[in-house]
C-alpha cells in the first residue's frame, strides 16, 4: 500500500504523533485520509486547525476509525488504559494494523483490549520532531509482511526505523530513546567548559552545536568507526590526548554505560507497571 492511499487514524495528537503526522503528510499521505482523535471537542477543534485534518473525539470517531488501514495510538502511557478501554469492541478492517508509541505499554496489554489484531509497539526518539528520528518497532504474531512494510514506511517518514524483538525494546529505549538527553547533557557541559576558559557565550553555544553536527556528519560520511576517528584526532602527548586522559580519569565512559543501564531498568519497570 502506498502512502498516498493510506487511511490513518491517530488517537492523541501530541508532539510525537504530531511530528509523525507532519512527516506522513510531507511523504504523501492525503489530509482527507487522516482522522485525528482528541480528548475533547475543544482540543479536536484546535488540532484540526493546527494540522488541517479532520479531528473529533473517540466517542464520535469510532465509525471513522473502523475504516482506517493504520491506527496510531499516540497517547501518554498513563492515558493508555482509558483509551484501550474505550477501544474495546471496536471493529477494525481485517488487514488494519494498530501501532502504539506509548513507552512501557506492551503488546500483550494492547492485545487484551484488541484481541486477534495486528499490533506493533514502536519507540521513536525526539529527533523525529525534525525528521531525524530513530525508531524501534516490534510486531505481535498477527502482523504480516505487508503490514510490516507499511509500518516501517510510516516511521521512515520521520527518520530511520528498525525491527526488533519486543524484549529488546527496553534496551533500545535506554540507549536511543533517552540518548538525545545524554547528548544534550554533554553539549551543556562543553558549553560550560568553554565559558570557564573565557570564550564568548555566543561563540561557545554556536560552536558546540557545530562541533556535534560536524562530528556526526564526518562519521557518517567516512563510514568508519567512532574509535577510528577519535584516534585520528589524537597526537601523542598533544592537547586531545590530555583531554581524553581527563575523561578516562573521570570514567565518563563508565558513567554513560551506567546511564543506559539505569534507563533500561526503568523502562523494564514501567513495562511491568502498565
Amino acid at each position: 500500500m502506498s502512502l498516498n492511499t493510506l487511511k490513518i487514524g491517530i488517537v492523541g495528537l501530541g508532539n510525537m504523533s504530531g511530528a509523525i503526522l507532519k512527516g506522513l503528510l510531507k511523504a504523501g499521505v492525503l489530509p482527507e485520509n487522516v482522522v485525528g482523535i482528541a480528548s475533547s471537542p475543544e482540543r479536536a477543534t484546535l488540532r484540526q486547525a493546527e494540522y488541517d485534518v479532520s479531528c473529533t473525539t473517540l466517542e464520535l470517531g469510532k465509525e471513522a476509525l473502523s475504516q482506517v488501514d493504520l491506527l496510531l495510538l499516540g497517547v501518554k502511557p498513563f492515558v493508555m488504559p482509558a483509551v484501550l478501554a474505550d477501544l474495546e469492541g471496536i471493529t477494525l478492517k481485517a488487514e488494519a494494523v494498530v501501532v502504539s508509541v506509548a513507552a512501557g505499554t506492551t503488546l500483550a496489554t494492547i492485545g487484551e483490549s484488541l484481541p486477534n489484531t495486528a499490533i506493533v509497539r514502536a519507540m521513536p526518539n525526539t529527533p523525529a520532531l525534525v525528521g531525524q528520528g530513530f525508531t524501534a518497532m516490534a510486531p505481535n504474531a498477527y502482523v504480516g509482511d505487508a503490514q510490516k512494510t507499511l509500518v516501517a514506511s510510516v516511521f521512515e517518514a520521520v527518520g530511520k526505523a528498525v525491527w526488533l524483538e519486543e524484549g529488546q525494546i527496553n534496551a533500545f529505549t535506554g540507549l536511543f530513546g533517552s540518548g538525545p538527553a545524554y547528548v544534550f547533557y554533554i553539549m551543556e557541559a562543553l558549553v560550560e567548559a568553554g565559558l570557564a576558559e573565557g570564550l564568548p557565550p555566543e561563540l561557545v553555544e554556536a560552536g558546540v552545536l557545530q562541533l556535534v553536527k560536524g562530528s556526526a556528519l564526518l562519521l557518517e560520511t567516512r563510514a568508519t568507526t567512532a574509535s577510528q576517528l577519535k584516534a585520528e584526532v589524537v597526537t601523542p602527548n598533544g592537547t586531545t590526548a590530555k583531554g581524553l586522559e581527563a575523561l578516562a580519569s573521570a570514567k565518563v565512559d563508565v558513567a554513560l554505560q551506567e546511564a543506559v543501564h539505569q534507563a533500561t531498568r526503568r523502562a523494564e519497570e514501567l513495562s511491568k507497571n502498565v
